[in-house]
């Protein structure tokens, strides 16, 4: 195998233009051209992560698994390809041979914020919901994870624990204040009717202004997305309008 003295950074620029161009052919080839000629590790890890993302984006599962072994076998000690391989396996529904497979990763990765996530996404597809919660908790406090912020947030509330959900939504507001986005359209959501329960369906003052301020946000966030047409989310909003203006109903679930 020849060396090769590869500029990553431009080389990637070529992958990204195949890849938007739709020439699924020319982007595997020369990832793999690439792979054949590179001695370099840190090299030869990005473009079998690359290499890997490809067939999964293609559907191309035996070609990920073969990439996915030849990481692992290259990088033991990067989570890399066991996440595409354990990504494959769930995807595909062989959820024993998964469970397997994850029970083979090396301890030393399974503090590792994807081995989490991966684990969360199995415990799912198996319904062993008892194991989700601490898991979303884990990736929440000490890895910043949002995505299951957001979710336990979803599930305080549905429980009822307007208290706790509050306090997530909260944090999701306070950390996406310089920038908002969906994530803050949903935050403000639930938070409105944390408030609305938590002041017993009869917000005054400063609560009832937050919540007043709150759903103007939202409607002039809904005015820049589809969503704005959306029958659904409409009938939401007007049920949010009577929370701020005190009138008794159930808050949206």
């Amino acid at each position: 195998m020849a060396k090769t003295d590869l500029n990553l950074s431009e080389f990637m620029d070529i992958v990204k233009y195949l890849e938007k161009e739709g020439e699924k052919e020319a982007e595997e080839k020369v990832l793999k051209d690439a792979l054949n000629k590179s001695e370099d590790p840190m090299v030869r890890w990005t473009l079998l992560v690359n290499l890997a993302g490809f067939y999964y984006a293609n559907r191309m599962y035996p070609d990920v698994d073969k990439t996915a072994d030849q990481l692992t076998e290259e990088f033991p000690d990067n989570y890399a390809g066991y996440h595409a391989k354990l990504t494959c396996l769930i995807d595909r529904g062989e959820l024993d041979q998964a469970e397997e497979y994850i029970d083979s990763i090396p301890e030393d990765l399974t503090s590792h914020r994807q081995y989490l996530t991966d684990y969360l996404k199995l415990r799912i597809a198996r319904g062993d919901t008892e194991y989700t919660e601490p898991i979303m908790g884990i990736l929440s406090s000490e890895y910043g994870d949002w995505d299951a912020t957001i979710s336990l947030m979803a599930m305080h509330f549905m429980r009822g624990e307007h208290a706790e959900s509050g306090i997530l939504a909260k944090a999701i507001l306070e950390e996406d204040a310089k920038d908002p986005s969906y994530r803050s359209y949903l935050a403000y959501l639930f938070q409105i009717n944390n408030l609305y329960m938590l002041s017993d369906k009869h917000p005054e003052g400063r609560v009832k202004d937050w919540m007043s301020n709150a759903l103007e946000w939202v409607k002039e966030f809904l005015r820049n997305t589809e969503m704005e047409e959306n029958e659904e989310v409409n009938r939401l909003i007007q049920k949010m309008e009577q929370m701020v203006s005190d009138t008794d109903i159930e808050p949206e679930k």
